[in-house]
């Protein structure tokens, strides 16, 4: 008997599959039928039918969101952990918070706005946030410091919004960083309830036509999931995330990505990973 996990994918529904992800979410599913098919089989086999054609076909016909959410989070990767790609923590404690608090502070807008767009299960915006308390000393209390983190997969955010971690997820971080921020309890390691309060998780879908933000961002964080998106869908993201990002502000990008090159230049080159408006 051919079991769930072991069954090939037909052609038909992949295609299915793959138009519905593609259209609506803008993920390339392209050559990687081996992925869809290792990924979906634990699914089908937890609902109780046959093989992943059953359950792709069951989900894009008759499933709930949030049967269709869960097919989705299965095929998006949300591996990350602590200080990923450090470099960028680097630059945004030494050369982009201080002259933007600094400004601030002059005109006495004690408000900074930060958006983590690719926030996974929550390791990046908590640190974003430690760096951002850090930086901001003694008067932290008396600034705005909510920091907007989003992802597509409902799973990972609330993985996120729990903020307990493996001691494996924390190890890459400074040691007295861990110490402030961090507390340990039994085999997990716990972000502090005053780190917690600062975090706001929302679902958001990058694809959709526009980013509802009612104030522009000062520092926007959407590293490691451009990979994801044809050139297109790149070209439209990063048309939005200007019209969000502040006239100054700073775009945080993967290190192994690079924004679409564009006629406009919308965003100045600033280092590997690192723009500007």
């Amino acid at each position: 008997m051919t079991s769930a996990a072991s069954k090939v994918l037909s052609p038909q529904v992949f295609s299915e599959l793959r138009a519905l992800v593609e259209g609506r979410y803008g993920i390339q599913l392209e050559g990687k039928e081996d992925m869809v098919q290792s990924r979906i089989g634990p699914l089908a086999r937890k609902s109780g039918l046959p093989d992943a054609d059953t359950y792709i076909r069951h989900t894009l016909q008759r499933g709930s969101p949030a049967e269709l959410s869960a097919l989705v989070d299965s095929l998006t990767t949300n591996h990350t952990h602590f200080h990923r790609e450090a470099e960028h923590f680097d630059v945004l404690a030494r050369e982009a918070l201080p002259p933007l608090i600094d400004m601030r502070r002059r005109t006495g807008d004690l408000d900074i706005r930060m958006w983590c767009a690719a926030a996974s299960t929550g390791q990046e915006p908590y640190q974003l946030a430690m760096i951002l308390n850090e930086t901001l000393g003694p008067d932290a209390s008396r600034w705005r410091r909510d920091l907007l983190a989003t992802d597509i997969s409902e799973n990972a955010l609330q993985k996120a919004r729990e903020a307990r971690y493996k001691p494996e997820d924390v190890e890459r971080m400074p040691e007295q960083r861990t110490r402030r921020w961090m507390r340990r309890e039994g085999d997990r390691y716990t972000v502090v309830p005053e780190l917690q309060q600062q975090v706001v998780y929302r679902r958001l879908n990058l694809l959709r036509p526009s980013y509802p933000f009612k104030q522009p961002m000062d520092i926007v964080f959407v590293r490691n999931v451009m990979i994801y998106f044809d050139l297109p869908t790149r070209l439209d993201i990063v048309r939005k995330m200007h019209r969000v990002v502040a006239p100054g502000g700073w775009l945080f990008i993967s290190l192994s990505e690079t924004l679409p090159h564009e006629r406009d230049g919308l965003f100045r080159f600033v280092r590997p990973g690192v723009y500007r408006r």
